[in-house]
């Protein structure tokens, strides 16, 4: 295998990126947070959303998320995530979500 033939292949290959580039002030906007999934319950009458209660440390958050298709609710409690706190707080039909 010819690793610097590779490189050189990929160097030359042009990718547009997915979404535009931000300035570094935009990033130091955003707030996000690891944080530990303390309960979890799929959502009733839907097929993706789970609810799930985040502790980041500073505070307690409830979270609806569409992943109830990949992950049962009783296998993520425990598990660590990153949670992007730039949102306002929103109604939404399966719970009050503040994250």
């Amino acid at each position: 295998m010819d690793t610097k033939k590779e490189n050189e292949t990929v160097e030359e290959a042009k990718v547009n990126p997915a979404k535009a580039s931000i300035e570094y002030d935009d990033f130091m906007k955003m707030d996000i947070r690891t944080g530990t999934i303390l309960e979890a319950e799929k959502v009733p009458k839907t097929k993706k959303l789970i609810r799930l209660k985040i502790d980041t440390g500073i505070d307690q958050r409830t979270v609806v998320s569409g992943i109830a298709e990949y992950y049962n609710a009783e296998d993520i409690i425990g598990k660590k995530v990153s949670v992007s706190l730039i949102f306002p707080p929103e109604n939404c039909v399966a719970s009050n979500r503040r994250a």
